[in-house]
């Protein structure tokens, strides 16, 4: 027989010792203590997993780590976002996942939780309401564009070293993260905390001894970065490529940051897009309404309502006006339901809006989804 229950206080060494077993079969060696320390590292973290035990035994389970995504100022959703999705080697193909994803889901909803997230298989996830959405773009930079670009650029005063509250770069870092949008929101020490996630490194940038910005990098990949000017951000890519002997190095930036794309664009040998992830939407009124808030602050929306229905959650009359986005549920429409999957692929997919004809959504959609790999579980 088989259980399905959300782990027990206690349960935190063998949560570690059997995500560590399955993971290290499954890839390489791992361990999730030093990959995760945000979570993993702590005394207390069972209550994050729900798992599935025979003869008394962890033999799956599945993770969700609630977060603060910090959409703008003043204007918050709550995330969950999953991971360590996991079943031992024998137990494949017994359906525990068809237990726990829900179970999980549901747990999620009676928390509270506005959005689920995870990276993973499309078409496993999208049994249990998750669809790709999001855009992130990443750029391969050579050394050779650096050459004939920044050719006058004097290297030598760009350092590179790790970020540290005893000089004060964690500080200054934490400050510059402090005014973005769309972020994980990550006080005191958990700034740095996600920092080291994913074996990444936080690499403090300093010009002339002064600090002008951080990177977070993982392998030769820069998934996280924020400059004091975005000017720097040629002359800190050359010098960060001769310091690491590196020819190549991949930048992303999320796709509603057209300043800093135009700026990589520039320079950049490549460029490629990509989802920036799967999601699940728990409260549709909260998302629609913070997301395009967002949007019509950043980009502007056209003044227009027209009418969303989702099958199991809903419909809803959305309104966009010179003041403001109003989502309110209603009880009729006339417009057909959409699965949850279709309405993740319409409200946050580029490609699904591609040759579409013209309507409301072609202004209003996709909305900006992208949660920092940092912040990720």
């Amino acid at each position: 027989m088989t259980l399905y229950e959300i782990a027990r206080p206690g349960d935190e060494e063998e949560i570690l010792d059997f995500a560590n077993l399955v993971f290290s079969q499954a890839y390489r060696p791992h361990d999730f203590r030093a990959l995760l320390p945000k979570v993993y590292a702590k005394k207390e973290f069972a209550d994050y997993h729900v798992v599935a035990r025979q003869n008394g035994r962890i033999c799956a389970l599945v993770g969700v780590w609630p977060m603060t995504f910090r959409v703008m100022e003043g204007i918050d959703l709550k995330l969950g976002y999953v991971g360590t999705v996991s079943v031992h080697s024998y137990h494949r193909g017994e359906g525990h996942m068809q237990k726990l994803m829900p179970m999980a889901i549901e747990r999620s909803r009676q928390a509270g939780i506005d959005l689920m997230s995870l990276g993973g298989q499309r078409q496993r996830y999208r049994y249990f309401g998750f669809e790709q959405g999001g855009q992130r773009l990443s750029f391969d930079v050579t050394a050779t564009n650096m050459r004939h670009d920044f050719p006058h650029v004097d290297t030598s005063r760009y350092t590179f070293s790790k970020l540290s509250e005893e000089d004060g770069t964690m500080d200054k870092a934490r400050a510059l993260y402090a005014r973005e949008c769309l972020t994980g929101q990550r006080d005191g020490a958990a700034f740095a905390e996600a920092l080291t996630s994913w074996e990444g490194k936080a690499i403090a940038i300093k010009q002339d001894g002064e600090f002008v910005g951080y990177f977070y990098t993982v392998g030769d990949s820069i998934s996280e970065w924020l400059l004091t000017d975005l000017a720097l951000l040629g002359p800190v890519l050359k010098a960060y490529l001769k310091c690491n002997g590196l020819e190549q190095v991949r930048i992303s930036v999320p796709g509603h940051e057209p300043e800093r794309i135009r700026a990589l664009d520039a320079f950049a040998e490549r460029c490629s897009l990509s989802n920036a992830g799967m999601h699940c939407v728990l409260n549709w009124p909260r998302v629609l309404s913070a997301l395009m808030t967002f949007k019509k602050e950043r980009f502007g929306l056209n003044p227009v309502t027209a009418d969303m229905a989702i099958e199991g959650e809903g419909a809803y009359r959305i309104t966009v006006t010179d003041k403001g986005v109003d989502v309110v549920q209603i009880e009729n429409t006339e417009v057909p339901a959409l699965t949850p999957i279709q309405a993740v692929g319409l409200v946050f997919s580029l490609p699904n809006r591609m040759g579409r004809a013209q309507d409301a959504w072609n202004d209003w959609f996709p909305l900006p989804l992208n949660v920092p790999q940092p912040d990720c579980f």
